[in-house]
Order: structure tokens, then C-alpha cells, then sequence
């Protein structure tokens, strides 16, 4: 017998749809290695290598230690490693999609981040001791990189940006200029005064 053309296409609209799950539940279980090795690295083997290298171990630290050009770089590189990591995490401890709070740990992680490049100033430049040779390698090679990048940033990409952001500046200014003048004209507004001058009396609201 023949199949007919209704059985047929409700056949491959069901493989398709296998399929359609199938790849779904592949990028799933993708997704939650990904997460769990990024979890791993970032919670566990960082802390490890930065407990290890400062030999926490070791109860013979004085307190000059903690202040230390070893001390300071290595904590501030963790805290930078942790936080830009958490970051790139495919999924969040708090998701994103939660009103007001759904950002609050991304940004608290580039906090850290941020914090984490300070210390490594901070611990280059002011902590005390000698500073090791591997952090004195990266800092001349990003000395190298500043020193590369930054003539061409200002001969030859900032003057290209320049009129672009002059020109951003223009409604900008003309913006805040208008919301200013309108400010100060609800300040000098008697009705406004009023209305003011009310609620600090008696807690009415505006």
C-alpha cells in the first residue's frame, strides 16, 4: 500500500522534532560541563595555585610578608583571574533575566576584578621586598605593550574618533543645557516652592 502525503510529512515532522531535542539536549549537557569546569578552575584551582605560590602553609609568615610585592601581585592577579572568569560563566549564580538583582553579581565580579588590577599596582610599586621574576617579566611586557600601543592610539586612532566624539558632544551638551535650564526653572516656580515647602512641613507627598 502507499503511504499517503499526511503520514508521510507528520513522519518527517517527527524526526525533525527528534532532532530539534536531540541537539537541544546536546547543547545542554555542553553547557553544564562548560559550567562546571569553569566552576572548578575558578573556585578551586585558582585558590590552590595562589594558596601554593604564597606557601600558606608555612606558620613562619611575619607581618611584612602580607605587605609584599609577592604577596600583593599574586593576590591582586587571583582576584582578576576569579572575577573576569566568573564573567565569561555561560550561566550565572544569579540569572540575569532576575529584575535589579540579575546584574549584581556580574558587576560585583568586575569589582573584584578591577580591585584585583589595584592590588597589582599597588603591590608593584609600593609593597616591600624584592619583587619576583615572573611578575617583573610581565610588567616589562606590558610596559612593551603600552609603549607600542599608545603612539599609535594617539597619531593615528584618536584623531580618526575625534571628530566623531565632537560631534557626539554637541546634542549631549545641548541635552544637559536644556535639562538644567529646566531644573532651575521648576526651582523658581512659586507653585513648586510650595508644594516643597509642604511636604518638609507636614510629609505630605508632592
Amino acid at each position: 500500500a502507499l503511504e499517503s502525503p499526511s503520514s508521510s510529512w507528520a513522519s518527517k515532522d517527527h524526526f525533525r522534532t527528534k532532532d530539534i531535542d536531540m541537539g537541544f539536549c546536546n547543547g545542554l549537557i555542553k553547557g553544564l560541563i562548560k559550567e562546571i569546569l569553569l566552576i572548578g578552575v575558578v573556585f578551586y584551582w585558582f585558590p590552590i595555585v595562589w594558596w601554593t605560590y604564597n606557601g600558606m602553609d608555612d606558620e613562619n609568615h611575619d607581618e611584612d610578608y602580607f605587605t609584599s610585592t609577592r604577596f600583593l601581585m599574586s593576590t591582586g592577579i587571583l582576584m582578576t583571574c576569579m572575577g573576569m572568569s566568573y564573567v565569561a560563566l555561560p550561566i550565572d549564580l544569579l540569572p540575569d533575566w532576575i529584575p535589579i538583582f540579575g546584574n549584581l553579581d556580574d558587576m560585583a565580579a568586575r569589582m573584584v576584578g578591577g580591585a584585583g588590577l589595584m592590588m597589582c599596582y599597588l603591590g608593584y610599586y609600593f609593597g616591600g621586598g624584592e619583587t619576583p621574576e615572573e611578575f617583573e617579566r610581565v610588567a616589562s611586557f606590558v610596559r612593551s605593550i603600552y609603549y607600542v600601543l599608545w603612539p599609535i592610539w594617539m597619531e593615528r586612532i584618536y584623531p580618526v574618533l575625534l571628530p566623531a566624539l565632537k560631534a557626539i558632544q554637541i546634542p549631549i551638551n545641548a541635552g544637559a543645557s536644556v535639562l538644567w535650564k529646566l531644573i532651575l526653572s521648576r526651582l523658581n516656580d512659586p507653585a513648586t516652592t510650595t508644594k516643597v515647602a509642604s511636604m518638609l512641613n507636614d510629609g505630605t507627598p508632592l
